[in-house]
């Protein structure tokens, strides 16, 4: 009887050391395994959701076109527009930060350029981030994205019905050490967001030709079809001064999950391949 009393004390005191270090392993090395999985899945939640985002901002810039006859654009957008730079492009300059949130990658250099050139760092004379597209959309009246045009919409100049062509999240920057990581959707600065925190990139048909030509996906370096002369990547097509152009208003892009783009690789190609793309 004494036997059996301590085999049952034995039992009651749970799990020996052995035991219980094997049972940590088998959930470590299980929780290993389903990591990868959750990653893949929430990489294509976000995906989804840039995909969402970017065709809700090309149907409220159409909207904005169908009730005001003209696109979203500043009146300095406008004037710096020229022959060979006919579109103007809302990319990276003017944003602060200088890290994109994530991926602390360097920000990636999107210009509207006013020649053809090999490179998306050559400066026009007007340069903007998307927050002057988003403040007229949402009627604001000071696009804070860019202090030397701040009152872009003063007096609803720029959307005199005073609509609201775009419904989306309004967010606080968050920091992380020395660096400032911004979060996906339009941040104080008034710039939309991608869900990786990235500046959407917009580009209008400014001299409404029925065409959009964008300062990168424009270049022939980037979408420019060996094997389709004339032809480009993502249904582009080759327009004047070998750029590439889409039929359409409106180009709206993300950098995608990596947060990168590259002049040295082509559309469907290294960095450039995640990019989320609303003609694609």
């Amino acid at each position: 009887m004494k036997y059996c009393h301590n085999a049952k004390s034995k039992a009651l005191n749970g799990f020996t050391l052995i035991e219980l270090l094997t049972v940590i392993s088998i959930i470590a090395i299980l929780a290993s395994m389903m990591l990868p999985a959750l990653a893949s899945a929430k990489k294509k939640m976000q995906i989804k959701k840039a995909e969402t985002e970017i065709k809700n901002l090309v149907g409220a810039i159409n909207q904005y076109y169908a009730t005001y006859s003209r696109w979203p654009a500043s009146t300095e957008a406008a004037a710096s527009t020229t022959k060979d730079c006919p579109d103007f492009t809302y990319g990276t300059v003017g944003i602060g930060g200088g890290v994109i949130a994530g991926t602390c990658n360097p920000m990636p250099v999107i210009r509207n350029a006013n020649n053809i050139g090999n490179s998306v760092k050559n400066s026009a004379s007007y340069q903007a981030p998307n927050a002057e597209v988003i403040a007229i959309l949402r009627d604001v009246e000071y696009a804070r994205g860019n202090p030397f045009n701040d009152r872009l919409n003063q007096n609803h100049s720029k959307n005199p019905q005073k609509l609201v062509f775009l419904d989306a999240p309004m967010v606080d920057y968050m920091q992380t050490g020395p660096l400032q990581k911004p979060r996906p959707g339009i941040g104080p600065d008034g710039v939309y967001r991608d869900p990786w925190g990235n500046p959407y990139i917009i580009t209008l048909d400014m001299n409404y030709d029925d065409q959009c030509i964008d300062a990168f996906y424009g270049l022939p370096e980037v979408s420019a079809n060996p094997q389709t002369p004339g032809k480009g990547f993502n249904g582009l097509y080759e327009a004047e001064n070998k750029r590439y152009a889409v039929r359409s208003g409106v180009m709206v892009w993300s950098f995608g999950p990596d947060g990168k783009i590259s002049t040295t690789a082509k559309a469907l190609e290294g960095v450039n391949k995640d990019n989320v793309l609303s003609w694609k």
